[in-house]
């Protein structure tokens, strides 16, 4: 007569890690891979003020990575440097995020929305971009566009 032996939950376990059955997706495996936003590319950003402080318009360029993170490159609106960090919402279109000012101490967001369909002040529809509104600690506030 045969018998059975029992193999330790502890062993079984360590087997299927080993086989690569744990369950975890690894993108390098080719099992799945990061979908790239809708949004990922460089957009011609301009920043313009509406109230507040005596600053000028100033422009850079903003990129969208494929995780939909949102950065821009550094922008001089004649007072200081600064820059826009922050993620867009693939569902919603919605983005938002932080103004980071030097010199520091103030402190500023942003929010708006990407468009995959209309967007009327970059000039042409459709077209990817975006726009929304800004503020910052010292009452300044305005507007921004990203166009292609």
């Amino acid at each position: 007569m045969k018998t059975i032996s029992c193999i330790s939950p502890a062993l079984l376990i360590s087997a299927l890690l080993l086989n690569g059955c744990s369950g975890l997706d690894d993108p390098d495996d080719g099992g799945g891979s990061t979908t790239p936003s809708v949004f990922t590319g460089s957009y011609d950003l301009v920043v313009e003020l509406t109230a507040g402080c005596p600053i000028t318009t100033a422009t850079g360029t903003m990129t969208v990575d494929v995780d939909g993170v949102v950065t821009s490159t550094t922008l001089d609106n004649g007072s200081g440097d600064y820059t826009f960090s922050g993620n867009i919402n693939e569902i919603t279109e919605f983005i938002n995020g932080d103004l980071n000012f030097t010199p520091p101490g103030i402190t500023g967001t942003f929010d708006g929305n990407m468009s995959t369909s209309t967007i009327i002040h970059c000039g042409i529809t459709p077209v990817t971009g975006g726009g929304g509104n800004w503020g910052d600690s010292l009452g300044c506030s305005g507007t921004w566009t990203a166009c292609p």
